[in-house]
């Protein structure tokens, strides 16, 4: 198969409630990312023969994943005023739980797993157009994948 349609992969947070229950983040337009990069160090010493420069990997970062939504005030993980909306989670600085669910067209039903923060979340209200929101967030940890039910 040459590649899957992406229409119809879900975000999901959790709630703040014990056990959590995950929803899914309203009117998700695109989603970007998450974008992995490793962390080179630079090694090279006096030591070093030849003029190149000598590196070594350190860590993974598992970077950011980024959407825009369709900015619906009344829906509850979109409202700016609740304090368990994305935008309140950003206010609080809270990490939450996140699940990026692959479209039906994946039959297996993978999806990724991992903790993150909200750390920026704007709006755009243009004349002729939606209005949108915009939320980029910065996972914490490793990304786990796995499956849902």
């Amino acid at each position: 198969m040459a590649g899957r349609f992406a229409k119809g992969t879900g975000l999901f947070v959790e709630d703040l409630a014990a056990p959590g229950n995950f929803t899914k983040i309203a009117n998700v337009k695109g989603i970007d990312g998450p974008n992995f990069k490793v962390d080179i160090k630079d090694t090279t010493t006096h030591s070093t023969v030849g003029n190149f420069k000598e590196k070594t990997a350190v860590l993974v970062d598992a970077g950011q994943l980024k959407f825009t939504a369709n900015f619906d005030p009344d829906d509850p993980t979109l409202d700016p005023v609740l304090a368990t909306s994305l935008f309140g989670s950003m206010k609080s600085l809270t990490s939450r739980n996140w699940q990026l669910r692959l479209p039906p067209s994946n039959p297996n039903k993978q999806m990724m797993a991992f903790a993150g923060f909200v750390i920026d979340h704007g709006f755009k209200f243009p004349v002729a157009d939606i209005q949108e929101a915009m939320v980029t967030i910065e996972i914490d940890g490793e990304p786990v994948w796995g499956v849902f039910a």
